[in-house]
Order: structure tokens, then C-alpha cells, then sequence
């Protein structure tokens, strides 16, 4: 399987999810005390926010044109009668690396009206083996474990990851992002549909740590900044990057996928060692670009 199937695949199966109740904290608040402290990176999605977007719209369409994806919605509504996409509401991604293997490093907590027996009953017949930390059960199988934290907490991933969750829910330890990512994870607006805080690999010259927040309610709005290594640097990369976006909007593979107006609405600015970039596009250009993306997106898990 190809690196880029891979994480768009996971990525999919982690937010084929809908549906959202006065109960649950769509900016993730609820979930962040089990996240492991050796994450790099931390990404939310308030899926009820996202539901109602063309966003949505496009990973559906594109997990419906995924083998794998429907072969498990499938099992988990006929055996379970469990359907995800109409049954999460909040998700919080978190993994160790950033990459094509950051999936294999990682933890997804969803807040989710879920069959406990219906789920566990699936676990079991795909030969998952039961297992408990204190008080709350998991079933794991190699490191993949799905681990039940609450009456509408779940956790998924590798085991390493998914431990310190059931710590924290069995009473026996703490959690929660620190360093770099737990500094940005302070400071990122959560209120989007979309946010993500990370940490990023050490450089002498580029960004140490960067966050993002999403909207995709009426268009796309993106609000990302990189905190960089100094002042001084944070202003350089400015002219760099208005440099490289009008390079790059002008070539024809940008031109053609509809990418050069995203780019052209980028504003670059920098305070401090903070270079931010903010973007705003309409929802008919926003659309149409999605609807380019999500053929070559369907091409790639072909």
C-alpha cells in the first residue's frame, strides 16, 4: 500500500463520523486529559460542525469509494448495529510521529454513543483479545487496541498510546500533552471545526512548533502559525513565502486544480517569532477546488 493511501485511509476511518449533543464538548476539551505526553502532534474535529460542510460532503464521497472503509461500516452496522458516521461527535487524533507512519503511532478518542456488547462482539470475532487496566476493558490484537474509557468515551490505536488513556480513566496516573505541542495546544483557537497543534523536527533556520485552526462553515478559513526559531527569522520567511506562493500559484498543475485562488488569498505576517498565515475563500471556490481534490483523492486509493 502506498504511503499516501495509507494516511488518507486512516485518515477517513478516523473521522467517518456525524452528529453532535448539548452532552459533548465539540472543541475536544473532554478528551484532552487522556492524550499521551509523548505526542508531536494533536489534531480535533468537531464533526458536527463539519457535518453540515461540503468538506464533509467530499470525505464521504471519498470513503465511499474505499473498499476498506465500507467493508468496515458494513461489518459494524450488520453486526453491531453500530453506524459511526450518525453515532460520534467529538474526535481527538494524537500521535508520536508526523509522516506516512504517523498512524501507526497514534491514538484516536471519540466521544460516541456506541453498543458496548455489540462492539465487543465484533472485537472478539476478529479474534481480538480481551484485557483490563483496573477498571476499564480493552481488547487488543498485535498493537491495534480499542480501549472503552466511558459510558461515551472510546480510544483506538496502538497500544502504547492508547495505555495512557486507560490510566487516566482507571485512576492510576495522568495525561496530557507537554512541552512544544502542550505550549501550542494553549494557544491554538479551538472553536473551528478543525484544529491542530504540533511540535515540528528541530531546524537552525525553520519552524520549532506550529498550529492551525479550520472553518469550513462558509468556504475555508485557515489560520496557521509557526513559531520559528527567532524574530529575525519569522520576518525573513515572510518575503520568502510571498515569494514561493506567487511561484507556485502560477503553475499550471496549480492553475488547474483551481488551487491558485486558495493560494493567492494567502496573507503572510509575522510578530515576534510567530509567521502566521491566513486564508479566506469563498464557498463556491472552496467547492469546486474540493471537488478537483477529491478525484485525485479517489485515484490515490484505486
Amino acid at each position: 500500500m502506498r504511503p499516501t493511501r495509507t494516511v488518507f485511509a486512516a485518515f477517513v476511518l478516523f473521522v467517518v463520523a456525524a452528529s453532535g449533543g448539548d452532552a459533548y464538548a465539540g472543541d475536544g476539551s473532554n478528551l484532552l486529559q487522556y492524550l499521551p505526553p509523548t505526542a508531536s502532534v494533536v489534531v480535533g474535529i468537531d464533526v458536527d460542525a463539519v457535518r453540515s460542510t461540503p468538506f464533509w460532503t467530499t470525505l464521504m464521497d471519498v470513503a465511499d469509494d474505499d473498499s476498506g472503509v465500507q467493508g468496515s461500516l458494513e461489518t459494524l452496522q450488520n453486526d453491531a448495529s453500530f453506524d459511526p458516521r450518525t453515532a460520534t461527535h467529538t474526535l481527538v487524533l494524537a500521535a508520536n510521529e508526523i509522516g506516512a507512519n504517523a498512524n501507526d503511532h497514534a491514538v484516536v478518542l471519540f466521544e460516541v454513543d456506541y453498543p458496548r456488547e455489540g462492539l465487543t462482539n465484533v472485537l472478539v470475532a476478529d479474534q481480538y483479545e480481551a484485557g483490563t487496566v483496573g477498571e476499564i476493558a480493552y481488547y487488543r490484537k498485535g498493537q491495534s487496541t480499542v480501549a472503552f474509557l466511558g459510558d461515551n468515551i472510546v480510544a483506538m490505536g496502538n497500544y502504547d498510546e492508547v495505555l495512557p488513556a486507560m490510566n487516566v480513566a482507571a485512576g492510576q496516573g495522568s495525561a496530557g500533552v507537554t512541552g512544544a505541542v502542550a505550549a501550542q495546544l494553549g494557544a491554538v483557537d479551538r472553536s473551528k471545526g478543525v484544529w491542530i497543534a504540533a511540535a515540528l523536527p528541530t531546524s537552525d533556520q525553520g519552524a520549532q512548533a506550529g498550529r492551525a485552526s479550520i472553518d469550513f462553515s462558509n468556504g475555508l478559513g485557515l489560520g496557521l502559525t509557526f513559531l520559528m526559531v527567532s524574530a529575525e527569522r519569522a520576518a525573513e520567511a515572510v518575503e520568502e513565502l510571498r515569494t514561493q506562493i506567487t511561484t507556485t500559484s502560477a503553475q499550471p498543475e496549480v492553475e488547474t486544480l483551481g488551487l491558485s485562488t486558495v493560494l493567492q488569498a494567502v496573507q503572510v505576517s509575522s510578530a515576534d517569532a510567530d509567521l502566521t498565515l491566513n486564508v479566506s475563500v469563498d464557498a463556491a471556490t472552496w467547492t469546486s477546488v474540493l471537488g478537483n481534490l477529491t478525484e485525485i483523492a479517489k485515484e490515490e486509493l484505486r
